[in-house]
């Protein structure tokens, strides 16, 4: 209720992240090993959720002994989840090796409702794959989204058969620096830049110009150590804008 008061349209269920500083609470993928109070909580979501919808995202299983993805994904189903994403590995293995599409199959053959596909997908060659290997409705990009966030809609318009075009230089300034401004907003002035870094080395590792490895790493600690949003924000459209160059 307090969700839908406050303008969410959907509720997801996160039981797939495999952090330990999550999965130490019994949250993210740890309740994939704990299904009762997995099916607790997806009871809960729905029960008090004033009518949203509710998805649920999940890893395969807690490891190879316990891929329970299929089993979670019917109890959800039945509970009224309208949609379910899987990563294609277990939460022991993290981000290692290769995500396992075609083990998304058997969630994807448990129900009657859309499910997508997680993991590695990262251009339009991967996510064809994921799709033909799950038989997914879908797929989720995740990482590889990290500091080109248009990444899904060149993806989507390319498994369309669509021309895409990036956005320019100066659009992609102005999505960073307003990012920048939420995450000021959301956690505070010094919380706020300090989360968002991340986010801005990301940008500077995807930015296509003509850098040696060695000066992309100096733009990017450099940026990584301003504690001043204006500062940074100059910093960044020098970049974006003038490719400024900083000295190795």
């Amino acid at each position: 209720m307090l969700l839908a008061e406050a303008g969410v349209d959907q509720i997801d269920i996160n039981m797939g992240c495999p952090s330990r500083q999550v999965t130490g609470g019994s949250s993210g993928s740890a309740l994939m090993k704990e299904p009762e109070l997995a099916r607790a909580i997806i009871d809960a979501a729905l029960r008090g959720g004033a009518g949203l919808p509710v998805s649920l995202k999940m890893r395969l299983g807690w490891n190879d002994d316990m891929l329970n993805a299929p089993d979670i994904a019917q109890y959800a189903e039945r509970a009224g989840i309208c949609m379910l994403t899987v990563h294609g590995r277990t939460r022991c293995q993290f981000y290692k090796g290769q995500a396992d599409w075609a083990r998304i199959h058997d969630t994807v053959a448990a129900v009657n409702i859309p499910v997508i596909a997680n993991g590695d997908i990262d251009n339009v060659e991967t996510a064809r794959m994921a799709l033909e290997q799950s038989g997914a409705h879908g797929v989720m990009i995740g990482r590889a989204a990290m500091g080109e966030p248009w990444l899904p809609g060149k993806v989507a318009a390319e498994l369309a058969g669509d021309a895409y075009v990036m956005p320019a230089r100066e659009v992609q300034l102005h999505s960073l620096l307003s990012q920048i401004d939420d995450s000021q907003t959301l956690y505070g002035d010094r919380l706020g830049l300090r989360i968002v870094r991340k986010h801005i080395a990301a940008a500077i590792d995807k930015l296509p110009l003509d850098w040696s490895s060695q000066e992309r790493r100096t733009i990017r600690a450099a940026a990584c150590q301003m504690n001043q949003a204006s500062e940074l924000k100059d910093f960044l459209s020098g970049i974006y804008l003038q490719e400024r160059r900083v000295a190795a």
